[in-house]
This record gives structure tokens, sequence and C-alpha cells, in this order.
């Protein structure tokens, strides 16, 4: 049990300082890098919300999976539409950071609820909540570097740019606990969250990962998607 709360709590978090630590090693193809990270954490994450949430949560009926998937995916449109509506006042770097926080609090409430529903009536297995905090880890990995490169760029110093971008990924893992603090009162309709992470996840992956990969013009971030969403796939098969 405390391995799995250090491993949800510390890869997602993990994955985002090494993005903000390769933001600064990538070559000048860093865009071509990027949309290939992008499209690896895509495929990763598909398969960590299939087979680690929606397939566990439709074990204990279809409705109750279903408006949990819906919430996961329309509460994801609420940041952008307050960024759109009071971000018009706020410098680019601030906005930015703003925006990856927002982000980032489902895709922690997401890995709180995989791992609740390991802690609370063995709803998944052990395996099955790891596979989801690597899925989220992976997605996180180009997040770091897409909030250092642009405040970089916009004159913010290196150590600095860094400092937010780590601290962007904090809020992930105090999503995380809050969402497992509160698993024995949840165990009822954890299911329900369980698919509401799945949609979360979905969102970030529709929203987010696959318009930045571009497969039409850059064919190998396609690959890599197939990749990723193979290789967590074997580790639930093979290790769940």
């Amino acid at each position: 049990m405390k391995s799995l709360i250090f491993w949800g709590m510390g890869l997602p978090l993990l994955g985002t300082i090494l993005g903000a630590v390769l933001a600064f090693a990538m070559p000048r193809g860093r865009d071509k890098v990027n949309r290939c990270l992008q499209g690896f954490s895509a495929g990763a994450m598909l398969a960590a919300s299939v087979w680690s949430l929606l397939l566990p949560a439709l074990e204990h009926g279809l409705g109750g999976t279903a408006i949990g998937f819906a919430v996961g995916m329309l509460l994801l449109l609420l940041p952008d539409r307050i960024l759109e509506r009071h971000g018009k006042h706020m410098d680019k770097s601030s906005l930015l950071i703003l925006a990856i926080v927002l982000h980032n609090i489902p895709e922690g409430l997401a890995v709180g609820a995989g791992c609740a529903g390991c802690m609370v009536g063995n709803q998944i297995s052990g395996m099955d909540a790891f596979v989801l905090s690597m899925g989220i880890a992976l997605q996180n990995i180009p997040d770091g570097a897409v909030i250092v490169l642009p405040l970089v760029a916009g004159g913010m110093s290196r150590k600095r740019a860094f400092f937010w971008g780590v601290m962007s990924g904090v809020v992930e893992p105090i999503a995380t606990v809050a969402m497992m603090l509160c698993a024995p009162l949840l165990v009822p309709i954890l299911p329900v969250f369980m698919a509401f992470a799945a949609g979360a996840m979905c969102y970030v992956i529709v929203h987010e990962l696959i318009p930045g990969m571009m497969p039409e013009q850059n064919p190998s971030s396609l690959v890599l998607f197939t990749g990723g969403f193979l290789l967590l796939l074997a580790m639930d098969v093979v290790l769940g």
C-alpha cells in the first residue's frame, strides 16, 4: 500500500520534472521531438484509461460508467472557459502557468481515483493503478517541456522557468492525496469516479495531445502513439 501511494503521488510529478529538464536538452528540432513525445503519451494514456479505469468501472454497470465518463470529459471544458473569459487581462507567462495548473488538477484526481479503486474493495489491481500513474507521468513529460520553453523564450531565466514548471505539477499529487483520503466515503460510487478519471484523461488526449502530435506532418508521432498504446497494454496484461 505504501508503494502504491508513493508511485501514485511521485510518478506524475517525476514526469513533469523530467519534461522540464529535457526542455533544456532538446535539439534544434525540438518541435518534432515534442510532437513525438505527445504521440507516445497519447497512446499510453489511452491504453491506461481504457484498461485501468473504464473496463473495471463497466463491471459495475453501464449507467454509472457512462455518466462518470461524460462528466470527466465535460468538466475539463471549465478551465478553458475560465481562461477564455478571465485570461485576457493576464500576461502570457501567468496565463500559461495557470492553464497547466488547472489541467493538472483533474489528472491528479484521475490517479487518485485509480489508487482509491485499488485501496478500497480491490476494484482494480495494484498494477492497473501503477499503469494509470505511468500513463499520466508520460503525458506530463511534454507538459513539463511545454511550460518551460515558452517561459524561457519570453525572457524568464532558466532557473525561474524550471521552478514554475515543477510547481505546475505539484498540484497533481495534492489532488491525488485528496481523492485517496475520500476513498472510504466514495466506495458505493467509486466506479463512477473511475469512469470520470477516464473521461478526464480522454479529454486531454483529444484536446491537448492528438492535435499537437499532428500525424499528417510527422508520421513518427503516429508510430510512437501506437508504441505507447501497446507498451501500456502489455504492462497491464503481462504484469496485471
